[in-house]
C-alpha cells in the first residue's frame, strides 16, 4: 500500500512481485517516484489501482513530466485504475529515448506494449509533438474502458491529437468520454489523431460507446474535429459526436486519401458537429481508398455555414450507407449548388455510392429547401446506387441513368 509500506507509486511498484496489486491511498501524489511511472512488462504483471477512484487519487505531473512508460512488453495484465493523471508535459526533446521526444504528455506506449487503462482521468495534458494526454507508437496497444478526456492540448508543436495519437498501432476505448480536447486553433483529430506510415498494416481501432463532445477548433486550418484518420482500419459502435470542430474538413471525422482499409460507422448519431467546417459536417472522406460503411446512424444539425456536404462529403471514394436518417443538416457558403445532407462526386474509376432503407430529407441551404438539399451526385463517372430510401430534393450532374440507379425510392425533386 502507497503511502502506508512505500512512500512513492514507484516504490511500491519496485517492491512488488508478478500478479501483485499496489494500492495506492487517497491523496495528490507528485515529484519523483510518483511520475514517469514504469516497470518490465516482461518480468512483472502488475496492477496499480488507488483506493477510492479518480476524484480521490491523483498523479500531479506538475506540467514537468509524464505519468506513465511504457515500453517494455506489458501486456493486457499491466492495469492502471482509478487514478487522475494532470498536467503531464513533454517539449519538443523531452521523453526517455529520442523516439518517444514530445510524444504522450500523460502516458507513452510503445514497442508492442499492451496496457490497461480502466477509469482514469486525464486532464490538462501537453505534447509538442503528437498525442497530448497519451501517445501510442511503433506497434504499441492499449485498451482504454469507462476513462475521460478532459481539455488536453497543446498552444506550439504539431498539434495532432488533442486527447490521443495512435500511429502504426492498435487501441480499444470502450465507455470513454472526450471532452473539449484539441480546442487550440489548427488542430488535426482534436480527440483521436490516427494514422499509420504505409497502407500495408494491420492496425486497427475499436471506439465502443464513446462519446465525443466539443473537440477540435474553428481556428486556422482543422481537419477531423474528434478524429483525424489515415490507412489504418476504424470501428466505431455505438458512439455520440456532439459539438466537435474543424474549420476545414470533417466536423467530426476527416479520413484521409489513399485510406485503403474499411471504416465501419454502427449506430451512432453525430448531432450538431462541423458548423464551421467548409466540407463534411459530420463526416468527410477524401479520394481513393476502400469503403466508407455507416449503418443505422443518424446525422442531424450538422454543418452550417459549410459549403459542400452538411453531413457527409465523399470525394472521388467509395461508401455504403444502411437504415441511417440525415435530417436537418446545413449548408450556407455555396451560391445555389445545395447539397446540405451529402455531398457524393464520382469521377474516379473505381469510385462507388450506395445507399438502402435510409432518409436523407429536411436539409437546409441558407434558410430553406433548395435543388439538391438532400444529395449532390456529381460527374459522368459516378456509379451510385439508392434502394428502398426516402430523399427529398435530388440533384445530380452528370449522373444519369446509365450510372445512377434508383430502386423503390421516393424522391420529390430530382434534376439531372
Amino acid at each position: 500500500t502507497v503511502p502506508d509500506q512505500y512512500t512513492t507509486i514507484q516504490e511500491g511498484i519496485n517492491a512488488a512481485s508478478t500478479s501483485d496489486t499496489v494500492l495506492v491511498s487517497d491523496g495528490i501524489y507528485s515529484g519523483i517516484g510518483n511520475v514517469n511511472l514504469t516497470w518490465d512488462g516482461g518480468y512483472k504483471h502488475l496492477t496499480v489501482i488507488s483506493e477510492n477512484g479518480p476524484e480521490n487519487c491523483i498523479i500531479d505531473c506538475s506540467g514537468e513530466n509524464r505519468g506513465f512508460y511504457f515500453s517494455s512488453g506489458e501486456d493486457t495484465t499491466s492495469i492502471i485504475e482509478g487514478f487522475t493523471i494532470r498536467k503531464g508535459k513533454v517539449d519538443e526533446y523531452e521523453g526517455v529515448i529520442s523516439d518517444d521526444y514530445g510524444y504522450g504528455g500523460a502516458a507513452y506506449i510503445g514497442d508492442t506494449s499492451f496496457p490497461k487503462f480502466v477509469t482514469c482521468r486525464f486532464e490538462d495534458n501537453d505534447a509538442y509533438k503528437k498525442g497530448d494526454a497519451v501517445s501510442i507508437r511503433n506497434g504499441g496497444n492499449a485498451i482504454f474502458e469507462n476513462c475521460y478526456f478532459y481539455n488536453n492540448e497543446w498552444n506550439t508543436g504539431n498539434k495532432q491529437g488533442g486527447a490521443v495519437n495512435i500511429q502504426n498501432s492498435n487501441a480499444i476505448f470502450r465507455g470513454t468520454t472526450f471532452d473539449n480536447n484539441g480546442n487550440d486553433s489548427e488542430y488535426d483529430g482534436g480527440a483521436l489523431y490516427i494514422y499509420s506510415d504505409d497502407q500495408d498494416n494491420d492496425s486497427r481501432v475499436d471506439i465502443i460507446d464513446c462519446d465525443f463532445l466539443s473537440n477540435g477548433s474553428n481556428g486556422g486550418s482543422s481537419y477531423g474535429g474528434a478524429i483525424y484518420l489515415g490507412r489504418t482500419e476504424l470501428h466505431i459502435h455505438d458512439s455520440y459526436f456532439y459539438d466537435n470542430k474543424a474549420n476545414i474538413e470533417g466536423g467530426a471525422i476527416y479520413i484521409e486519401s489513399n485510406t485503403y482499409d474499411n471504416i465501419y460507422i454502427q449506430n451512432s448519431i453525430f448531432d450538431y458537429n462541423g458548423r464551421e467546417a467548409d466540407r463534411g459536417g459530420a463526416i468527410t472522406k477524401r479520394e481513393y481508398g476502400d469503403t466508407l460503411f455507416v449503418n443505422q446512424s443518424t446525422f442531424i444539425r450538422n454543418g452550417w455555414s459549410t459549403s459542400e456536404g452538411g453531413a457527409i462529403y465523399l470525394y472521388r471514394t467509395k461508401a455504403v450507407i444502411n437504415n441511417s436518417e440525415i435530417t436537418l443538416n446545413h449548408i450556407n457558403n455555396c451560391g445555389n449548388c445545395g447539397h446540405a445532407g451529402i455531398y457524393v462526386y464520382g469521377n474516379w474509376d473505381d469510385n462507388y455510392f450506395e445507399m438502402n432503407y435510409s432518409t436523407v430529407a429536411h436539409n437546409y441551404h441558407n434558410s430553406s429547401y433548395a435543388t439538391g438539399t438532400s444529395i449532390w451526385l456529381g460527374h459522368s463517372n459516378l456509379n451510385a446506387v439508392i434502394n428502398n430510401s426516402i430523399v427529398s430534393y435530388t440533384f445530380s450532374e452528370g449522373a444519369d441513368s446509365y450510372n445512377l440507379e434508383l430502386n423503390n425510392t421516393y424522391t420529390d425533386a430530382h434534376n439531372n
